[in-house]
């Protein structure tokens, strides 16, 4: 088995151990992530830190996460719901099949971070209710709370990687999403 479908098998097995929620196929687009992608302890440490820092019920569950070979390969990975603008769109994380690829493991947990900050902020923003479509007021990528957490996010994937170059890219990708895309 490859070192990609070995990763993508692993991810798969440890959140079905882990008991996150999966969109199936017929309600989400794209296929379900394979979970070997996912460092599942980092992405639980994580996704604790976002529901800390956001207040969140404890038992707020991860969105789906799904492979989705649609969505532009500069995107790599985007956070979509259903709005008034989009009424149809499926609440998911949508990560492309190609892009990623590139990416080594602390940019991809960074990313998956930042999109599961943004599915934080809006289900905030609602009330922490599930709906058939979500109000979303606020531009997250230069919002103080949201550049923050995404900051913090650096820090803990920092103390199990250790890597420099990662550790500043990361933080570079936190000012770029604000200036290259305030209104989101």
């Amino acid at each position: 088995m490859g070192k990609t479908a070995h990763t993508i098998h692993h991810c798969r097995t440890a959140l079905a151990l882990m008991g996150f929620w999966l969109a199936s196929v017929s309600f989400a687009q794209g296929l379900p992530i394979n979970t070997s992608q996912l460092d599942l302890q980092m992405t639980q440490k994580i996704w604790e830190f976002i529901k800390k820092e956001t207040q969140a019920p404890a038992d707020l569950p991860l969105p789906p996460i799904m492979f989705d070979e649609n969505i532009p390969k500069e995107a790599r990975m985007v956070f979509q719901f259903p709005s008034e603008d989009a009424p149809q769109n499926t609440l998911q994380i949508s990560i492309g099949t190609t892009g990623t690829r590139f990416w080594k493991h602390d940019m991809f947990l960074w990313a998956l971070g930042h999109e599961l900050t943004h599915y934080a902020l809006l289900m905030q923003e609602n009330q922490w209710e599930q709906k058939a479509v979500y109000v979303n007021n606020i531009r997250h990528h230069c919002n103080m709370e949201f550049m923050q957490i995404t900051r913090d996010i650096v820090e803990i994937i920092w103390e199990k990687y250790q890597n420099v170059v990662g550790r500043m890219r990361m933080y570079t990708e936190v000012y770029k999403s604000c200036s290259r895309q305030p209104l989101q």
